[in-house]
């Protein structure tokens, strides 16, 4: 169990009800089409040619359920095959779960933000594919190669491109969007959250054998002295300069786009949404301490808030 209900509230403090079940079903929906890829015991885990398809059908229905036309709709043929082979990965059941999602979103997003939801979501799924190959290779991954893979496979691209819906913004600007130091804000909260998650999650993960995680990663490329301490040292490090420099993109990005006036609508929407980045962060660690998918590793908290993993 996850308890996915909590962390849906947990980083999506300020949402309405109805956009927050909507949001926290977005969740639900990328962890489970994930698993399909990704765990140790999925039937996917290593057949790369079905889990194409798989990732195919997730592309196209998605598009759909938004609104949006086919990424090749110059080649409607190629589409139909591409389409009629994937219905037999038997995983339809996961992909058209989500339509109600994809229905919600359409109703309150313009195209620009559906379009953008959707081009993360196949960012997401293209990484998934380089995760498999390089767990097939079998071979650690640098830290950087690492991080290549995870900024994608993470799927908090996606999450982020949901804040918005939460927001019930009408739009923020492109030219914000595509400002370097909006880039640089999601990439930190990405890091914050996946590096969280790793830390969490290694035990887990190492019990099945999986090296898709930042502990074995920077473990491997750690010199021969206490090297599982350097790592931990490391990540951690990572961590802590990721909110250090949240700050300072936020405060960057609203003085440069944003107005004296609280209520205008730019800085008002900027606003909602830097401050959606930050919940993220701290949501998913209050999540993480508390979750049985974890096995409530903060009920184990010393008194200045430590905790000890064992691996």
């Amino acid at each position: 169990m996850a308890d996915f209900s909590l962390l849906g509230a947990a980083v999506y403090p300020n949402a309405r009800y109805e956009t927050l079940k909507i949001a926290t079903l977005v969740i639900v929906w990328l962890f489970v089409m994930d698993d399909e890829l990704d765990m140790e015991d999925a039937a996917l885990v290593d057949d790369i040619e079905t889990s194409d398809r798989y990732r195919q059908e997730i592309i196209q229905f998605t598009r759909k359920c938004l609104g949006l036309p086919h990424e090749n709709d110059s080649n409607a043929m190629e589409n139909m095959v591409q389409e009629r082979s994937a219905k037999n990965t038997s995983y339809r059941h996961i992909v058209q779960s989500f339509a109600g999602i994809g229905a919600a979103i359409r109703d309150m997003y313009n195209v620009e933000q559906r379009e953008r939801l959707a081009a993360h979501l196949v960012h997401c799924l293209r990484m998934t594919k380089s995760e498999q190959f390089s767990r097939q290779i079998g071979r650690i991954p640098t830290p950087d190669e690492y991080w290549e893979i995870r900024d994608g496979a993470s799927a908090v691209g996606v999450t982020l491109a949901s804040l918005e819906f939460i927001a019930e913004s009408k739009g923020i600007p492109r030219q914000i969007f595509e400002d370097h130091d909006m880039t640089r804000l999601w990439t930190l909260t990405n890091m914050n959250v996946s590096y969280i998650n790793d830390i969490f999650s290694a035990q887990k993960e190492l019990a099945g054998l999986s090296i898709s995680n930042a502990v074995p990663v920077f473990y491997a490329a750690s010199g021969p002295e206490n090297r599982l301490e350097t790592a931990i040292k490391r990540i951690v490090s990572l961590i802590a300069t990721t909110i250090a420099e949240i700050d300072e993109v936020s405060n960057t990005l609203l003085a440069r786009y944003g107005s004296s006036d609280p209520e205008e609508q730019v800085t008002k929407d900027l606003r909602a949404h830097i401050d959606g980045c930050k919940n993220w962060c701290t949501g998913n660690l209050h999540w993480s301490l508390e979750t049985p998918r974890y096995g409530h590793l903060g009920e184990n908290a010393d008194g200045n808030g430590g905790i000890t993993i064992q691996l």
